[in-house]
Formats: C-alpha cells, sequence, structure tokens
C-alpha cells in the first residue's frame, strides 16, 4: 500500500522538528522554526489524521491543544531567547 502524501508531510514535520530543536542551542531562529512546524503538524494531525478516525473528540481537541501549547511555549522562549540576545 503506498504511502499517502499526508503520511509523508506529517513524517517530515516530525523530522524538522527535531532538527530544528536540535539546532534551537545554536539559535533562536531554530526555535522559532520548530513552533512553526509543531503548527503545521498539529493540523496536518487535526485535520487528515484525527479527523476521518474513530478518534475521540476529547481526544483529537486533547491533542491538538497540546501541541498548540507546545509552540505557544516555543515562540515564548524564542522571544525570551531574542529580548536576552538584544541586551547584550
Amino acid at each position: 500500500m503506498p504511502i499517502a502524501s499526508v503520511d509523508w508531510a506529517i513524517f517530515i514535520s516530525v523530522v524538522l522538528t527535531i532538527m530544528f530543536l536540535m539546532l534551537s542551542e545554536e539559535s533562536v531562529f531554530f526555535e522559532i522554526l520548530a513552533a512553526l512546524v509543531i503548527l503545521g503538524l498539529a493540523v496536518l494531525l487535526y485535520e487528515a489524521v484525527l479527523w476521518g478516525a474513530a478518534v475521540p473528540v476529547f481526544a483529537r481537541w486533547t491533542l491538538t491543544a497540546v501541541m498548540v501549547t507546545a509552540a505557544i511555549l516555543l515562540f515564548a522562549h524564542g522571544a525570551m531567547g531574542i529580548s536576552s540576545e538584544a541586551r547584550r
């Protein structure tokens, strides 16, 4: 069975997130990119995977909320890093 394009997009999003988080120690820019990819991954998972599946609504919304919260925390951490770099 061939892998659907949505599956490839989810796989690539996960790989990019891991890569950007590993590079985030070097630059805040990569942390912000990771947050953007996590938001995109949340949308992909919600729309493509969780919407049509027989997944309870609570689990679907919980996973989406956790991913969006992780992205917001990364944005906030990145903003703190930018402000601390600007003060130097």
